[in-house]
């Protein structure tokens, strides 16, 4: 049976910056973003990947995508919202491992073509690359995924004419590698031997269509990408992982090269028997000794010795029970993390109660959705304890109940820990709520007590009326300042769950949520009735304030003028011609005439 090493043949042509194509890779990695989110609504296909990808939006829908969660995003269209956007997709690869050397977010808003092909490149080669890796190697994270295809292409085309892969450019320009890889696992499609003669550009063509048109494998590369003079090794390679997607690999084998630590793979017969084969000599499921929080046996990856039996004879489902394991964990560790790092809940700041309330929801949303990954493990470590087909030591047997114990020990302390927490969310925010409530309908009958005795009958003079006019316009001040808290209780967090923690129901028995329901009805209708007076009454008391200070102005004016005339007349009869019977009518006329 064949063996190959995968690092023995490398090309160091391939590390050429030359092979770096930004026009091939801008092309190749557009259709590739448009696939993974071909069933996304939200997002419309791109077409300059540059100026596209700047906003940071499709690269977090393209990660939800790609890891099933959500994230927030910025919403607006300047910059700081932009690289805010950036910055999380940048977090997020972090914390899959993917480090960023020398990009920045301003790099990717600014749109530098360099930068962004090469974030991409590195989403791609990731989530492309894990995918490829997965069905076949136990540890597809410590494996390199470019020399592991490039010896798996070696092994396929291994006796084929015209056909030497030593790297993923000049190797494949003659198209004869693309066919022999398609005819190997699909003999039936095509004569090989018949295409020997045929051009490059052929070959390609011919190549490609069966892999759209058979497999489904969309034109990542055009036959003039590869006949270029310096073809581009990442979109070659991009469309190699799609290729092998597409091919069985159930008789794909990996062993370790113990000469330099790195998996050598061969292809197994038909006939080969897959079932394990183990020597009498065991190993332990050995983690370190002690680790917190009980979870120290699956802590760290978990791999039989290598001292005790053969590597390609270890059991794929021990394997795979001891990773998915670890994993679980870990991610069960990671929520407690996250469940500590939360801040303490607020005593009487309504507003931030809220946003403790929402983000732990949010917590328990999470929670909620990926635990079914906590009865896989478990059911995988019974299917390990009771299968017939599995010769397991004791030793294994104890220590893989222990940490199933384990598990079921830490999963069922973080559920406490989160049912508690959100339990006394409940509670602080139903009690600020309904604190609230009630001060907003303390002060809503003061207000129509006020309105009932001062305001609602008008009064028929002015000071009166002005009188109004001022308790008016106080009222409509704090009208302004309760406007924060009606929109707060519009925002009202209504918990309809009755659940329990150590007995204590956790709703306030003081209301019912249909009672608080119909609170928020009734205070909703009274301060609409509230508005409505008030600006009603504004407009009428300044309508009448008017007329009456047109009355008292004329009144005034009317009072000023009868004076003057009362002291004309008096002056009149003071004078010494009085019985001057012209000089008293001249008077007389005068006075009439003003």
């Amino acid at each position: 049976m064949l063996s190959t090493n995968i690092d023995e043949q490398s090309n160091p042509i391939d590390e050429d910056p030359i092979y770096e194509r930004e026009d091939i890779q801008k092309k190749a990695f557009t259709k590739w973003i448009n696939n993974q989110l071909i069933n996304s609504n939200s997002i419309s296909t791109i077409t300059n990947l540059f100026q596209d990808l700047r906003d940071g939006v499709v690269l977090l829908r393209l990660l939800e995508v790609l890891t099933e969660n959500e994230y927030k995003r910025e919403i607006g269209k300047m910059r700081v919202h932009h690289i805010g956007n950036v910055n999380k997709v940048i977090a997020v690869l972090g914390e899959y491992g993917i480090k960023l050397l020398s990009i920045s977010s301003n790099d990717i808003v600014d749109g530098n073509p360099k930068l962004t092909l090469a974030l991409v490149w590195s989403i791609i080669q990731y989530w492309q690359g894990k995918d490829v890796l997965k069905s076949v190697v136990p540890n597809p994270e410590q494996t390199n995924v470019e020399k592991f295809l490039l010896s798996w292409c070696q092994q396929q085309t291994k006796g084929y004419k015209g056909v030497a892969i030593k790297d993923f450019t000049h190797s494949w320009q003659d198209g004869l590698a693309f066919n022999a890889l398609i005819h190997k696992f699909h003999p039936g499609l095509f004569n090989y031997d018949g295409i020997l003669q045929d051009t490059a550009a052929k070959n390609l063509e011919h190549a490609f269509s069966i892999a759209k048109n058979v497999f489904k494998i969309d034109r990542y590369l055009d036959v003039e990408d590869v006949l270029s003079e310096y073809p581009d090794k990442k979109s070659i390679l991009m469309y190699i992982m799609c290729i092998f997607q597409q091919m069985p690999t159930n008789q794909i084998v990996i062993i370790d090269n113990k000469e330099n630590g790195q998996p050598m793979m061969r292809n197994g017969s038909k006939t080969d028997s897959m079932e394990p084969k183990f020597p009498s000599g065991r190993s332990s499921l050995q983690g370190r000794s002690s680790l917190q929080s009980d979870a120290s046996l699956i802590a760290t990856p978990v791999t039989p010795s290598t001292n005790d039996f053969p590597p390609v004879f270890q059991s794929a489902e021990l394997t795979k029970y001891q990773t998915n394991m670890e994993n679980t964990l870990r991610w069960i560790l990671k929520l407690e993390d996250e469940l500590d790092k939360q801040e303490n809940i607020a005593a009487n700041d309504l507003k931030l109660v809220k946003d403790q309330f929402q983000k732990h929801e949010a917590f328990m949303i999470n929670l909620t959705k990926d635990q079914h990954q906590i009865g896989q493990v478990l059911e995988e470590g019974n299917r390990l304890l009771t299968s017939s087909n599995t010769d397991l030591h004791p030793r294994e047997e104890n220590e893989i109940k222990e940490q199933m114990k384990i598990l079921n020990r830490q999963w069922e302390s973080l559920r406490a820990k989160s049912l508690e927490r959100q339990f006394n969310l409940h509670k602080m925010l139903m009690k600020l709520q309904i604190d609230q409530i009630e001060s907003f309908d303390t002060w809503l009958s003061l207000a129509e007590k006020r309105i009932a005795s001062q305001l609602n009958s008008m009064e028929q003079d002015l000071p009166g009326v002005e009188r109004q006019y001022r308790l008016l316009a106080q009222l409509q001040d704090e009208l302004v300042a309760q406007q924060q808290m009606t929109e707060s209780l519009q925002n009202m967090v209504i918990v309809v769950d009755d659940s329990s923690v150590n007995g204590t129901n956790s709703l306030t028995s003081k209301y019912t949520s249909t009672d608080i329901e119909n609170k928020l009805s009734n205070l909703s209708e009274r301060w609409a009735n509230i508005c409505t007076f008030v600006q009603n009454r504004w407009i009428l008391l300044q309508e009448v304030k008017i007329e009456l200070e047109q009355v008292k102005f004329n009144l005034e004016k009317f009072i000023r003028w009868i004076t003057r005339k009362e002291d004309e007349v008096a002056k009149m009869i003071a004078e010494p011609h009085l019985s001057d019977t012209d000089v008293l009518m001249q008077q007389a006329h005068a006075i009439k005439v003003t």
